[in-house]
């Protein structure tokens, strides 16, 4: 499954990393950050900067897209809304992360619907004739908004996208993609990256001590 996380100038880091600490558990994922250029992409802090592996035009499809959120109150770039719209055409699914859902709302993902947000930012939603809602974690459709980073990366988050994936075959057993990550929740001791067509498997004691690569 091909994860696209879109990157911007002052997003907030927790949104993307958080994120994609969860998704990672799960098999078989592979991981693309996208930005309007390649190279390092500075977070809200001014501190944590992330590498875009691929341009905007680079990523034209993925099975998963991942917006995350940002402290700065300026409209979102058109150039990133633009893809977004586009990209949410090819989507299993599209996700925002707390006020990443500006991005979906402005690319008319949200049309129709409610969704979440970072309660401090609804007018966000609600200036884009968007109906917000308290829940932590809102689906609609094949769209999943999250409240914020905690919720992203949340006990709620991982089973929504297994929930999918089991509805879209009603009456069959849940699939082996969707057992083995359901294991990883359970043990979260030991995790499964997979980046640049690699597998690592990391196992960590209950302190946080690397215990093998």
């Amino acid at each position: 499954m091909k994860v696209a996380y879109l990157l911007y100038p002052g997003f907030t880091a927790l949104d993307v990393v958080g994120t994609f600490q969860v998704l990672a558990a799960a098999p078989a994922m592979q991981s693309v950050f996208v930005a309007a250029e390649a190279g390092a992409v500075v977070d809200d802090t001014g501190s944590c900067p992330l590498l875009a592996g691929a341009t905007l035009a680079d990523v034209v499809s993925a099975d998963v897209v991942v917006v995350p959120g940002s402290e700065d109150s300026c409209e979102p770039d058109l150039a990133l809304v633009r893809w977004v719209r586009a990209m949410h055409r090819t989507t299993t699914w599209t996700l925002s992360v707390g006020t990443g859902s500006s991005y979906l709302a402005a690319a008319g993902v949200l049309d129709g619907a409610a969704a979440a947000t970072h309660w401090a930012s609804t007018w966000r939603l609600t200036d884009a004739g968007v109906e917000y809602s308290t829940e932590r974690v809102v689906r609609a459709g094949k769209v999943l908004t999250c409240a914020g980073s905690s919720a992203g990366s949340g006990p709620d988050f991982l089973p929504a996208l297994n929930r999918q994936r089991d509805d879209d075959q009603p009456g069959q057993a849940p699939s082996a993609d969707a057992r083995r990550a359901g294991r990883a929740r359970r043990h979260p001791g030991t995790q499964r990256v997979v980046g640049s067509g690699r597998g690592v498997t990391r196992g960590r004691r209950a302190g946080g001590t690397l215990a093998g690569k």
